[in-house]
């Protein structure tokens, strides 16, 4: 990933024409040598002999009545881990002070902007994405990543360049972006 770069496409609704859809750009897991931005778990335990098994469901039942603080069992303990990155970097993003008109959907009869619909066919916002972060309803943090930048995307592809929306949209990408490369290891862009 170029750290200059402002955003990456979002994720193409498979079988869609629109216009976010048709210009996905490079996939997001293109370079197969990048570092992952999270790691997976999953709980062993060890022979005698010195090899692993993992664990039964009765032995995770057991490992969490006996070590609770330990065993965040809402969901898979793996996506505990990448659930809690992602609401951090979501709250980093959502500090920024050009994020607020990301936070809520865009109000196209408010805005006077009727056409919206009809260009933006896939609309995202941060606080849906906060939303459906608070309910799980993404399995892995490739999913939540490409709808905060679908967000962007959505502002870049309705707003002419010079607009303000479009250059806020700019600027709290690249923080996004920076704060990714960050938790991925990287050093993040300065902004």
């Amino acid at each position: 990933m170029d750290p200059g770069a402002p955003f990456q496409f979002p994720a193409a609704v498979e079988g869609c024409s629109c216009v976010v859809c048709s210009r996905t750009g490079v996939p997001i897991n293109q370079n197969s040598d990048a570092t992952p931005v999270f790691t997976k778990y999953r709980l062993v335990k060890e022979n005698a002999d010195g090899t692993t098994v993992e664990l039964t469901e009765e032995e995770i039942a057991e490992f969490e009545k006996r070590f609770p603080k330990h065993a965040e069992w809402n969901f898979p303990s793996q996506q505990q881990q990448w659930y809690k990155a992602c609401q951090k970097l979501l709250d980093t993003v959502s500090k920024h002070k050009w994020a607020n008109p990301f936070k809520v959907p865009v109000d196209y009869i408010a805005f006077q902007i009727p056409d919206y619909p009809t260009v933006i066919k896939h609309p995202m916002d941060l606080g849906t994405v906060r939303q459906k972060l608070k309910t799980k309803e993404y399995t892995d943090p490739e999913q939540m990543i490409s709808d905060v930048r679908l967000t962007f995307r959505n502002a870049f592809v309705y707003n002419k360049k010079e607009t303000d929306i479009w250059i806020m949209a700019e600027a709290v990408s690249k923080y996004f972006e920076g704060e990714l490369l960050a938790l991925q290891g990287g050093a993040a862009p300065p902004v």
